[in-house]
């Protein structure tokens, strides 16, 4: 199990366009399969996992992470998912 996971390369831009709608923490330096971000929306928490791409998978430990979750986990993978995402949530 990986102690800390690394930062995609698309995370700023899309922590950039999360930011104009709420808050977002970062949660990458949890690493052992925690998603990345903190998104706080209209009163609610969101997970989000940032991901580089369309082939980029999960890990297993995100694996394991999500399956043990209760709560909402997003991946996100382009600033068009965000605004998807918004637009889902109005």
């Amino acid at each position: 199990m990986r102690k800390y996971g690394k930062v995609d390369l698309n995370q700023n831009e899309i922590v950039a366009a999360l930011q104009k709608f709420g808050t977002t923490i970062s949660l990458a330096s949890v690493g052992r399969g925690c998603p990345d971000l903190i998104f706080g929306y209209k009163g609610i928490n969101y997970l989000m996992e940032i991901k580089n791409g369309k082939q980029a998978k999960l890990t297993p430990d995100q694996k394991e992470f999500f399956g043990a979750w209760s709560g909402d986990v997003r991946i996100i993978r382009t600033v068009d998912d965000v605004l998807e995402f918004i637009d889902e949530n109005k």
